[in-house]
C-alpha cells in the first residue's frame, strides 16, 4: 500500500487543471451537497486524465489480466478517498490564498472571506465529507 501514500503528489498539469475549476467551485460552499456533487463529477474528469489505476498498478490491464482482487479494490477505494481529500484541500488552500489576496488588494472582505479564511470549518468538510 505504499503507492497510496504517494498518490497525493500533484504535478503542475494537475494543479493547472484544478485552477481552471476554481470559478465554478467558488460559487459553491464547503459542506453542501452541491459542492460534494461538483467534486464527484470533477474527480471523474480528473481520473479520466490521470487514472489512479495506472498509478497503483502500472501495466495492469483488466481485460488481459484477471479482474482486480478484493485487496486491490480496497487499495483503490483508499486511494480514491485520498485523492478526493487532495482535490478538496487544493481548492480550500487556493481559495484561502485568493480571498486573502483580494482583501489585501481592495481592503474589503470578499463575501466568502469567512468561509475560507476566518472560521476554519471548511477543513471539517474536507476530511469528513469524503
Amino acid at each position: 500500500m505504499s503507492n497510496i501514500i504517494h498518490c497525493v503528489q500533484m504535478d503542475k498539469q494537475q494543479a493547472e487543471f484544478l485552477c481552471t475549476k476554481i470559478p465554478e467551485f467558488r460559487k459553491l460552499k464547503p459542506g453542501f451537497v452541491e459542492t460534494d456533487l461538483f467534486i464527484d463529477v470533477l474527480h471523474e474528469e480528473y481520473d479520466e486524465m490521470w487514472p489512479l489505476r495506472e498509478f497503483l498498478w502500472p501495466g495492469f490491464d483488466e481485460e488481459q489480466d484477471v479482474p482486480i482482487t478484493y485487496s486491490m479494490a480496497v487499495q483503490l477505494c483508499w486511494a480514491l478517498e485520498k485523492r478526493c481529500v487532495e482535490i478538496k484541500c487544493f481548492f480550500l488552500w487556493e481559495m484561502r490564498r485568493i480571498v486573502k489576496r483580494e482583501l489585501r488588494e481592495t481592503g474589503v472582505e470578499p463575501a466568502d472571506y469567512w468561509t475560507y479564511w476566518g472560521v476554519g470549518r471548511a477543513s471539517d468538510w474536507t476530511y469528513w465529507g469524503v
